[in-house]
């Protein structure tokens, strides 16, 4: 059924990108970065679970529908019990919700990094994150 395997939306998009996203595509994983630069992506989370929520209640009226994709939450660069926190708070929330492990704070890094064209990996000091990016798309490094 998905038009997409993985898709990847902020919080503080508005909420109608999400549901057109949802509802025309029905991905199967939906990454949610949450960054330390973005200030309102964490207190957004609520509310944009409890958007996809009901996308996702919606989708599942519909006859042969079974419809549940992962979303999965990424810390960025703040504390993953944080993120763990709101998401345990937001009621309610689809029903597989999950947070992946938290990144180390390397915001300025991968701006340089985008800035020359390359990836974080590819700059020294960074290959290590190659890792971390692969298991996020690939195995869903999840708790």
């Amino acid at each position: 059924m998905a038009t997409y395997d993985y898709i990847v939306i902020d919080t503080d998009s508005p909420p109608e990108d999400m549901v057109t996203m949802m509802s025309n595509n029905y991905p199967d994983t939906i990454v949610i970065p949450i960054n330390k630069s973005q200030k309102r992506s964490l207190n957004d989370l609520p509310s944009f679970l409890d958007t996809a929520a009901d996308v996702e209640i919606r989708a599942n009226r519909e006859p042969g529908i079974n419809y549940y994709p992962i979303f999965l939450v990424v810390p960025l660069g703040i504390e993953q019990d944080r993120v763990i926190s709101k998401l345990e708070a937001a009621n309610p929330k689809p029903k597989n919700c999950q947070v992946a492990p938290g990144m180390e704070n390397f915001q300025d890094e991968i701006d340089s990094a985008l800035e020359q064209n390359k990836y974080i990996w590819d700059c020294p000091g960074f290959a290590s994150t190659y890792e971390y990016f692969y298991n996020l798309c690939h195995e869903c490094l999840i708790i």
